[in-house]
């Protein structure tokens, strides 16, 4: 892409942006920006008038001029004078930073930074105002396709730890869904960011039972090609940086262990479904086995337990197993401190965080059990009530 500069033309005494090209008394005052990557100021201006719903004679009569000016800034073909700069900005509801692309694409650690600050929000404020922060980020790196994925997760995520209004919550879920095509469409998007969005498409499809939706869906993503972290592994190894290969092939474990766990659960399911009592007890002892020898939160180790009790509506084991989980979420986990995983600590999550998030899934889980049909057989218990009521909202 061609660098953008601020303009003086000596005839017209009038300062606009202009690019390298461009002649006959303009004079380049100052470079705004080089990047290659940045995104172009006609595509910033498209993008955020038709999300604004606008018309480019509504933006036109707004700043005062024609709308084929707006329809040649859109093409390319020229760009805005530079006075009128602020007022796009406004009319647009972004500031100019984000207008000249001064900076596009955002790092891991500033995405991290935008999640606490929602989440905080989240948390003082409830969800309401926690999504109004996140769209209105993702209004103001409308093309950051990274951030963009990553807050839908985000949200996602919150709809179950946070409590919302039945009748508020299937909109926030469109919304969040819209997030997600709007990854999934844009060519221009990663294809790892890409094909995440589709794959989080899918699993919202097959929990609508739109089935057929969720297969189209899943035609677009490609299968796996090969997995190049074991070479690189050996090529560290082979040039000397130790440190780097240990820690990738601890990452690789960690995703593996997960792996594993998911598979065993899901095994287990497909043989409680099948009405296969011995294949359940099989893979419910293998997941637990695996959690302990792969250092896995402690969660885990009563998941595949705990839904067999439901399954078999044993209420003593039901609760035994119960509160054992609701204890672990108390509990903040750092797979760092496993030997399997230590050259990961200064990736693991803020402990005080983690164990916030923890005690809002909890709360999620209890309410789910508490409105549940599948937990009738506890309602009228004592133990179950008392339970209810030694964890509700973060109780020890």
């Amino acid at each position: 892409m061609q660098g953008m500069y601020i303009c003086y033309n000596e005839h017209s005494k009038k300062l606009c942006l202009g690019n390298k090209k461009q002649s006959g008394g303009w004079l380049r005052l100052s470079v705004l920006n080089m990047e290659d990557n940045i995104m172009k100021i006609n595509e910033i201006i498209r993008t955020r008038r038709k999300e604004l719903k606008l018309t480019q004679e509504q933006a036109a009569e707004y700043l005062g001029i024609s709308a084929p000016a707006v329809n040649k800034w859109e093409k390319g073909v020229s760009y805005p004078d530079i006075t009128l700069l602020p007022p796009l900005a406004r009319l647009l509801k972004v500031d100019l930073n984000t207008l000249l692309s001064f900076k596009e694409e955002l790092t891991d650690e500033e995405i991290n930074h935008f999640c606490s600050r929602i989440f905080a929000v989240l948390k003082e404020s409830g969800y309401k105002p926690g999504h109004e922060l996140a769209v209105q980020k993702i209004k103001e790196y409308p093309n950051s396709y990274k951030l963009i994925y990553n807050l839908a997760g985000f949200l996602k995520g919150a709809l179950l730890m946070f409590p919302t209004a039945e009748e508020d919550k299937a909109g926030y879920e469109e919304e969040i869904r819209g997030l997600f095509e709007r990854v999934a469409r844009d060519k221009k998007a990663d294809w790892g960011i890409r094909g995440s969005a589709l794959n989080m498409l899918v699993g919202d499809y097959i929990q609508m039972e739109e089935y057929h939706r969720a297969a189209e869906l899943l035609e677009e993503i490609p299968d796996l090609g090969v997995d190049k972290r074991p070479m690189l592994i050996l090529l560290y190894r082979k040039q000397g940086k130790t440190e780097e290969a240990v820690k990738l092939t601890q990452k690789k474990l960690l995703q593996a262990a997960g792996d594993v766990q998911n598979c065993l659960i899901v095994l287990m399911e497909i043989c409680k479904e099948q009405g296969c009592d011995e294949g359940v007890e099989y893979y419910r002892r293998k997941c637990r086995d695996a959690v302990e020898l792969l250092d896995l939160w402690e969660y885990g180790k009563y998941v595949a337990d705990y839904s067999a009790a439901v399954a078999e509506k044993d209420a003593v084991r039901t609760l035994e197993l119960l509160e054992r989980m609701l204890e672990s979420m108390g509990k903040p986990w750092n797979p760092g401190e496993s030997r399997l995983y230590d050259k990961l600590a200064e990736q693991s999550a803020d402990n005080g965080q983690q164990k916030e998030i923890f005690e809002r899934m909890r709360n999620g889980l209890l309410m789910e059990i508490e409105k549940g049909e599948a937990f009738d057989f506890l309602r009228d218990r004592q133990e179950f009530k008392d339970l209810f009521a030694k964890f509700r909202e973060g109780g020890r």
